[in-house]
């Protein structure tokens, strides 16, 4: 069972969000990509999660009065992930805010794509592996074809296709990275049973 949109309306870091957290109901939120999610599908569920746990903490209740579970599912084609609860989504949520806030006002150290195949790459096991991935998806990949993102529009305009210095923009990922994936696990690939009924 689904809750009705649940409205958010909050000021942080200078930012005001202002809209609806959907897809909430007894599992927390969950949601389903056809395609393997990637940093972007992560991104996106981890703010909708951070405004759940707040929710949660304010008292969030199933109609039964059942605790909905500060908890967010994403399931992919094959596997998928969740994020477990946040004790302080705020202290979470407000450096991103000012991130988005900064990238509004001029280029950001930030390149998501580059930033999470760095991250992928482990730098604090194998730095060298991590600055690779990384530099393969600023500079692009013949042998898998994958696109470059110096090659992209606005990276030409914003960096002169020119990646930003190294300790910028890995502090920056490692800040929207790391707490991410620490309260990130894996899932199976059968969704749970959400009593909707089609």
């Amino acid at each position: 069972m689904l809750l009705e949109p649940l409205p958010v309306d909050l000021t942080l870091a200078g930012v005001r969000l202002l809209g609806w957290l959907r897809e909430v109901g007894g599992h927390g939120i969950l949601v389903a990509e056809p395609n393997p999610p990637g940093w972007r599908e992560r991104l996106r569920l981890w703010v909708r999660h951070l405004l759940l746990c707040r929710a949660v903490q304010a008292g969030l209740r199933m109609p039964d009065g059942t605790e909905v579970p500060a908890r967010s599912l994403c399931h992919g084609p094959d596997t998928g992930f969740a994020f477990t609860p946040v004790a302080n989504p705020d202290a979470v949520l407000e450096p991103l805010l000012a991130l988005y806030r900064s990238g509004l006002l001029r280029p950001s150290a930030f390149i998501p794509p580059v930033a999470w195949a760095w991250w992928q790459g482990k730098p604090d096991d194998t730095p060298e592996r991590a600055i690779a991935q990384a530099l393969r998806k600023w500079e692009g990949d013949d042998f898998t074809g994958s696109h470059a993102c110096a090659d992209d529009r606005w990276n030409r305009c914003a960096y002169d296709g020119v990646l930003p210095a190294a300790d910028a923009w890995q502090t920056v990922a490692r800040g929207v990275f790391a707490v991410m994936t620490g309260h990130e696990t894996t899932i199976g690939d059968s969704a749970p049973d959400t009593g909707i009924r089609s």
